[in-house]
C-alpha cells in the first residue's frame, strides 16, 4: 500500500490519477475552425427587440458551426479564467482542460486564475497557472484552485474596473466558468468590452448543481449528475433507515430554487413516496395548504395499513410557484422595492388573499419573508426551511383526519453535502470538454458564446462541442425594481418523459414502499456502473432518438 500523503487520502491520490477519456479531444482540437451559420431562433422571441436595445452588439453575434480543416496552432496568447458562484463538481476540470488546450496550441499560452472569481476579476488579484497548480487538482472537487465568490458584476464601476484589470493584463480572452446568473455577467461584459472597443475575448461554461441552467442547446449542467448522485446515496440511506425502524416521516429539501430538476432526479433515482414537483403543482393552480391536505391524506392511508413512515421530497423553490404564496411572494418583492419600510407596514399593504397567505404561515416562516433578501433585494427562497413549513402544515392537516395518525416527522436540508464532492466520472470527462472547447473559441476570436457540448447520452468519444450566442439564450426578466436581460433557464417541463415516467408510478409509490437504493457514487470498476449519466438526460435522449430514428433504445 502506498504511503498516504500529508494531507492526501489514498482515494484522492488514485483520482488524481484518473485521466478522463474526454482528454482525446487534444488531438483534433488545432483542426477545428468555427464559421458563421444560419440563425437558429430566440428563446424568447417576444422579448427579442428589446434585448437588441439592451445588448446592440451582442444580438450581432451569429450562430457558429464547427468545421475540420488544416492544422492551426496560435500565436502566445494571455487568458483569464474565473470560478464564479457556488461550486460544482467538475469545475476544476474545466481549468484544467483549458489549459491543457491553450498548450496543445502554443506552449508559450501565459493563464492566469483569478482569485475568488468576479471578486478577483474587479479587483486584479490573481495568479498565473502552471503545471504543478494544475495537476494538483486533477478529478477533484470544490473550487479551492482559485476559490470562488458570488459578487455581481453588474455596476459601471465593476465593469470598468474589470475593464482595467484585462486590460493591464494584456488578455486576449476571459473563461467565466459559472450558472445564470455568472453567464449573465459574462454577456455583459462581452457587450461592455465590445461598447468600449476591447478585443479581449469573454466566454462562458454552463455549471450549476441546481440542473435549471438548461435550454434547447444545453442538454445538462456540469455538476448536476455529482450532486444529484450524492444526495440519492443520501435519500437512499434514509429510505432503508426508514424501512428498519418504521416509525419516522422524512421531509427532504433538496436544491432547485427556479425548477425542479434536481427532486425530479432523485426521484426517478429513488421512488420516494411523495415528490413534489413545483412546475406541477403550479399549473394544477394548488395552494399550500391543499398541497399539504394531499401529504396528511396519504399519510392517513399508509397509518391504515400501519405504515408510520415515508420519504417525501421538496424542492426548495416550491413557495414561489404555489398559488398562493406565490403571489405573496410578488407583492412582498414589489412593497420592498419601494423603499425602507417596516415589515410591519409591509403586512399592512399586502391584498386580503395574500395577507391570509401570510398569516397561514408558521411565524418563523413569517419572519424568514419579511427579513432573508437576496443581492436584488427579493426574498430570499433558499433561506425558507420548506420542509419545517410543511411537516407542521401537515400535522395540523391529519387533525381533520377520523383516526389519530402516529406523526414523528424528521426534517433536511441536502444543499452543500454535494456541490464539492468529487466529480462523478461523467462529470470529470464534462469538464475536461468544455474546457477544451472554450480554448477553441478564445483562440480563434468568437467573444460573446456559451460553450457546449452535444451528444451527452453517448459515448464520450461521440460527444460534438459547440457554442452558443449568449445573446440567444438571453430574457427580460424583474430584477428588485427593474427589467433586466438575464440567462433564461428552463423549467421542468410536464410533458417531458421523465416528468411523465414520474407520473406514472405516483399511486404506487405513495402506497407502496418500492424504494430504491442508488449507494454511493463508482470511480473505480465496470463502465455500467462508473459512467452512468443523469437519468432525466437519459429519457429525453431516449425520446429525441425514438422521434428522429423510430426505434426503442
Amino acid at each position: 500500500m502506498e504511503l498516504l500523503s500529508l494531507n492526501k487520502s489514498y482515494f484522492e491520490l488514485q483520482r488524481l490519477r484518473y485521466r478522463p477519456e474526454a482528454l482525446s479531444f487534444l488531438e483534433t482540437i488545432r483542426f477545428l475552425h468555427i464559421l458563421p451559420t444560419l440563425h437558429t431562433p430566440h428563446a424568447s422571441p417576444e422579448c427579442e427587440e428589446e434585448l437588441k436595445k439592451t445588448l446592440p452588439f451582442l444580438s450581432s453575434v451569429p450562430t457558429v458551426t464547427l468545421v475540420k480543416g488544416d492544422d492551426s496552432p496560435s500565436s502566445p496568447l494571455r487568458i483569464g479564467v474565473l470560478l464564479s458562484g457556488g461550486q460544482a463538481p467538475g469545475g476544476h476540470n474545466v481549468v484544467i482542460g483549458l489549459f491543457e488546450a491553450l498548450k496543445v496550441f502554443n506552449k508559450k499560452t501565459k493563464i492566469f486564475g483569478f482569485i475568488k472569481g468576479p471578486l478577483g476579476l474587479i479587483q486584479g488579484v490573481y495568479k498565473e497557472l502552471d503545471v504543478a497548480t494544475i495537476y494538483n487538482y486533477y478529478n477533484t472537487g470544490g473550487f479551492d484552485m482559485l476559490s470562488s465568490s458570488r459578487e455581481k458584476i453588474h455596476t459601471e464601476n465593476q465593469k470598468s474596473s474589470v475593464l482595467k484589470t484585462v486590460k493591464k493584463l494584456k488578455l486576449d480572452g476571459l473563461l467565466i466558468i459559472g450558472g445564470d446568473n455568472s453567464n449573465t455577467d459574462t454577456a455583459m461584459l462581452a457587450e461592455y468590452f465590445l461598447s468600449h472597443n476591447c478585443k479581449t475575448v469573454v466566454i462562458g461554461v454552463p455549471k450549476t448543481i441546481d440542473g435549471d441552467l438548461k435550454n434547447r442547446w444545453i442538454e445538462t449542467p456540469l455538476g448536476f449528475h455529482t450532486s444529484c448522485s450524492t444526495y440519492s446515496e443520501m435519500i437512499g440511506n434514509l429510505a432503508k433507515d426508514t424501512l428498519s425502524i418504521r416509525k419516522y416521516h422524512h421531509f427532504i429539501r433538496l436544491m432547485g430554487q427556479s425548477a425542479s430538476y434536481t427532486t425530479l432526479e432523485c426521484s426517478l433515482r429513488t421512488h420516494p413516496n411523495i415528490a413534489l414537483i413545483s412546475e406541477s403543482l403550479a399549473s394544477e393552480g394548488k395552494t399550500l395548504k391543499e398541497i399539504s391536505f394531499r401529504i396528511a391524506e396519504i399519510l392517513w392511508r399508509r397509518s391504515q395499513e400501519n405504515k408510520n413512515y415515508s420519504i417525501i421530497l421538496i424542492p426548495e423553490g416550491l413557495i414561489q410557484h404555489v398559488k398562493d404564496t406565490k403571489n405573496l411572494l410578488i407583492e412582498l418583492n414589489a412593497l420592498i422595492a419601494q423603499g425602507e419600510l417596516t415589515p410591519e407596514s409591509i403586512v399592512n399593504q399586502l391584498s386580503s388573499y395574500s395577507k391570509q397567505a401570510f398569516f397561514n404561515l408558521p411565524e418563523e416562516i413569517q419572519s424568514q419573508l419579511l427579513l432573508a433578501r437576496d443581492s436584488y433585494g427579493n426574498v430570499r427562497v433558499s433561506k425558507i426551511a420548506m420542509e419545517e413549513l410543511l411537516s407542521t402544515m401537515v400535522k395540523e392537516a391529519l387533525k381533520s383526519f377520523p383516526d389519530t395518525v402516529p406523526f414523528q416527522p424528521v426534517t433536511h436540508f441536502f444543499g452543500y453535502e454535494s456541490r464539492a464532492g468529487f466529480p462523478s466520472n461523467f462529470d470529470a470527462n464534462y469538464a475536461i470538454t468544455l474546457g477544451i472547447f472554450s480554448a477553441l473559441f478564445l483562440v480563434r476570436g468568437h467573444t460573446g458564446y456559451m460553450v457546449t457540448v452535444k451528444g451527452l447520452a453517448k459515448e464520450y468519444s461521440q460527444w460534438e462541442g459547440g457554442g452558443v450566442p449568449l445573446f440567444n439564450m438571453m430574457h427580460m426578466e424583474k430584477r428588485g425594481s427593474n427589467h433586466v436581460a438575464v440567462i433564461k433557464t428552463d423549467d421542468v417541463d410536464t410533458s417531458s418523459t421523465a416528468f411523465k415516467k414520474l407520473s406514472q408510478t405516483e399511486e404506487d409509490r405513495a402506497y407502496r414502499d418500492n424504494y430504491s437504493f442508488p449507494g454511493p457514487l463508482q470511480f473505480f470498476g465496470s463502465e455500467d456502473l462508473c459512467d452512468q449519466r443523469p437519468l432525466t438526460l437519459l429519457t429525453e435522449w431516449n425520446q429525441r432518438h425514438v422521434r428522429e430514428t423510430g426505434e426503442t433504445v
